[in-house]
């Protein structure tokens, strides 16, 4: 059986015992509250008045909610919609009157007695869950928490299946990576009207400041060696390097687009104190570079050999990490 939920607020006892006129906008009396009824047990939306005005409004409900108004004031109200939706009739004090919301809408209305009390009640139509907000980045070693977030009707349920290190506590994850990479986490929000799943993915990298993990852009220059005697000469090439650190061992993506097109490379290497060493595989070619790094300002520059089906080229990397 539906339950009938009532909350009021009672004003302060003001100095005067004796209340103004029906029709004047400043009254010492109780005020008007509004309340929500609901078939299931759910947070009740109130809306006190006081002094002739609509307080914490607007309010949202859900399709088949039943707002209920209670007037405690020593004047009569009448809450009347702006466009005829509903007419709760007089409502002399001391007494109630309710109106079930069976559509989806922005209800304006006001009091027919005093017309500049104002109020809207906001009907949301029910729906299931959407998870949102589906990325974060953690640090290895270093506390990450991440609150699973979805739209639709209340009550929403959450679930994951989480790695070791990291637990979940109603829809609160949180722990510690030990390892950096990309961490896949598969995550579900349910309500009454159905489920959502999703994966959540957690970038994770070192906490230190030597750690190369990021993407680093920047430009390419290059020569034939059967150019004897030639200079690099600059393409209209740019450089985009992904980069994974896991200890002193690299992994990632190098992609070098010019004029001829794109040319992306799988690379692996090492680092050490001040350089690195990558070398990769592309469609048709071969990369291996050595690079000096600056940590100061996060920049790498390095030459390297690019081996290519018509010989090979002498090429130049100037990059900075974003």
């Amino acid at each position: 059986m539906t339950r009938l939920l009532f909350f009021s607020l009672l004003c302060a006892l003001c100095a005067g015992p004796i209340c103004l006129a029906q029709d004047s906008p400043v009254c010492n009396c109780k005020p008007l509250t509004v309340t929500v009824r609901t078939a299931a047990a759910r947070a009740t939306d109130t809306v006190p008045i006081q002094n002739f005005a609509f307080t914490n409004d607007p309010i949202t409900i859900n399709v088949g909610d039943t707002v209920t108004w209670t007037n405690n004031d020593s004047v009569t109200h009448e809450p009347v919609s702006d466009t005829g939706a509903f007419d709760t009739g007089p409502i002399a004090p001391g007494q109630s009157a309710s109106f079930t919301f069976t559509s989806a809408g922005t209800y304006s209305y006001h009091c027919s007695i005093h017309p500049f009390m104002k109020g809207t009640v906001i009907v949301a139509a029910p729906a299931p869950p959407t998870l949102r907000n589906l990325t974060a980045t953690a640090k290895i070693n270093t506390p990450f928490t991440y609150t699973i977030a979805a739209t639709g009707a209340a009550p929403i349920a959450y679930n994951a299946v989480v790695p070791a290190g990291l637990t979940l506590n109603g829809a609160v994850i949180s722990g510690q990576f030990t390892t950096a990479g990309t961490v896949t986490i598969p995550l579900t929000a349910a309500n009454s009207l159905g489920s959502d799943a999703q994966n959540l993915v957690v970038t994770v990298v070192a906490s230190n400041s030597n750690d190369l993990s990021g993407t680093w852009t920047g430009k390419l220059k290059s020569k034939h060696f059967s150019q004897i005697g030639a200079t690099l000469k600059s393409e209209n090439d740019t450089v985009s390097l992904t980069l994974m650190q896991a200890g002193g061992s690299l992994s990632g993506t190098l992609i070098v687009t010019g004029l001829s097109g794109a040319a992306s490379y799988a690379v692996s290497g090492e680092t050490g104190h001040t350089n690195l060493w990558l070398s990769g595989n592309s469609t048709t070619k071969a990369l291996v570079t050595s690079v000096h790094l600056n940590k100061s300002n996060n920049t790498m520059t390095g030459i390297g050999i690019v081996t290519n089906p018509d010989g090979d080229e002498e090429i130049a990397m100037s990059l900075k990490k974003q």
